[in-house]
């Protein structure tokens, strides 16, 4: 799906934390991970999503919304 507001200062924040950035969560690498959440109110793409984690950003790269942990912890019986 083609963006229409890829000049926007908001696009282009993510796009900068989509190729800088790593996942808060998971650790992995969002330029390999990341997809951007279109906004169909205002019109522009606003977050990021890490599609191993879940986790979503903001332009700010704060977390707005954490996802769900693949492996919790390991259990030594």
């Amino acid at each position: 799906m083609q963006f229409r507001g890829k000049k926007s200062k908001s696009w282009k924040k993510l796009k900068l934390h989509a190729r800088n950035k790593r996942c808060h969560i998971c650790s992995y690498p969002l330029r390999k991970t990341a997809v951007f959440i279109w906004d169909i109110k205002s019109q522009q793409a606003n977050q990021i999503k890490c599609i191993n984690c879940l986790t979503m950003y903001d332009c700010e790269f704060e977390i707005t919304n954490v996802g769900i942990v693949r492996e919790v912890a390991y259990s030594w019986d």
